[in-house]
């Protein structure tokens, strides 16, 4: 009898997991209103790789470093801007270099500045070789405290 009821329990377990396997879900479709400024879209789509650092030197020498490769026959963009905080907490732009170039842009520049906490804004751009935007990238750097 205790074989007869292991053998039933073994049965009934291999029908309840075939039964589950075999189940199909179905949902029902749905149709959904997207604004544009809401949309998700795709990013490093046209740009591949974006670089950015900031580092202190002596005497308030700040190296300000940005890179930006994009796809073969797009045209890369960077700019940089470097910020500092002001008493409120807002970061103001200081120093703003910019360049593009065939495939990729790298930008190194030193700027000395006086006592604050600065940071980079990055802004890589990817175009097509007749010039239509194809991706915009913003990037932020680490923070450094001048004394």
């Amino acid at each position: 009898m205790k074989k007869r009821k292991s053998l039933v329990s073994v049965l009934l377990s291999f029908a309840i997991v075939m039964l589950a396997w075999s189940t199909n879900v179905f949902a029902a479709a749905q149709t959904v209103n997207v604004n544009a400024e809401d949309a998700v879209t795709p990013r490093y789509v046209a740009i591949t790789v974006t670089y950015n650092n900031l580092t202190k030197g002596s005497l308030g020498r700040l190296t300000c470093l940005g890179e930006t490769v994009v796809q073969q026959g797009n045209i890369a963009g960077v700019k940089i801007e470097l910020q500092q905080r002001s008493n409120s907490g807002s970061w103001a732009t200081i120093k703003t270099w910019e360049d593009s170039a065939s495939r990729s842009v790298y930008l190194a520049n030193d700027w000395y500045v006086g006592s604050g906490t600065y940071q980079l804004k990055l802004t890589h751009t990817s175009r097509s070789s007749s010039g239509q935007l194809l991706e915009t990238v913003y990037k932020y750097s680490n923070t450094v405290v001048v004394n």
